[in-house]
């Protein structure tokens, strides 16, 4: 595996993860901001500006890892060419990124899901308002990135073989 392969792997892991992030966290709180707004014209531009600046980030770091590699030259300066590892081909590496990124998912949702779950269940009998929907909308988005951190875990070579070149 030379340098460039595997900067472009870890850049693409690293795009993956900001594209997760950014789609189950800015998205969710800008299209809140379009229906609070009623629609006004600041709240879709800045949906629009996010959409785009999404899409941006997944383009750039998970289609075209090539330009941030040039840019920054990251593949200069080395001794030699080559990373040795004896049976990590560039797939293993992928599904253990994998492994990592939907791991930290879940991990890091777990009990934000948890305490949403429960904070719910105790304002929902106490009364119907408007903080019940609140806390029923991070319910679904922490419950969301648990069933993506764990579809990331047990799909990992489909994923990966979407990612090769």
């Amino acid at each position: 595996m030379t340098n460039k392969d595997f900067f472009r792997l870890m850049i693409k892991l690293f795009g993956l993860y900001q594209f997760l992030l950014l789609i189950f966290t800015s998205l969710p709180s800008n299209l809140q901001l379009l229906f609070n707004d009623f629609f006004s014209i600041s709240s879709i531009i800045t949906l629009i500006l996010i959409t785009l600046f999404i899409l941006a980030v997944y383009y750039v770091f998970v289609k075209k890892p090539d330009l941030i590699i040039d840019f920054f030259k990251l593949d200069k300066g080395f001794d030699n060419n080559e990373i040795t590892v004896s049976n990590l081909n560039s797939d293993t590496i992928l599904q253990i990124g994998m492994v990592l990124i939907g791991g930290f998912l879940i991990v890091d949702n777990f009990g934000y899901f948890i305490s949403s779950f429960i904070n719910y269940f105790k304002i929902s009998y106490m009364s119907e308002n408007l903080e019940s929907l609140k806390i029923f909308e991070s319910l679904i988005l922490g419950g969301a990135n648990l069933i993506l951190g764990f579809c990331l875990i047990i799909y990992r070579k489909q994923i990966a073989e979407k990612f090769q070149d």
